[in-house]
């Protein structure tokens, strides 16, 4: 027989992750990752051009 607490305990633990953050989830665990994350200002119309580009 398989025991079903362990799929409760992750439900259990996404749901407080999820409370905890209001969906504003954390880069690593963001369901969509960005394309191009510009890290300063110089870096930025290089970044709008990636984002473009496709």
């Amino acid at each position: 027989m398989i025991h079903r607490a362990v799929l409760g305990s992750l439900k259990r633990f996404f749901g407080v992750l999820r409370e905890h953050y209001a969906g504003d989830f954390p880069l690593w665990l963001s369901p969509v990752q960005p394309h191009v994350l510009p890290v300063t200002d110089s870096q930025m119309m290089k970044g709008k051009f990636e984002r473009r580009k496709g």
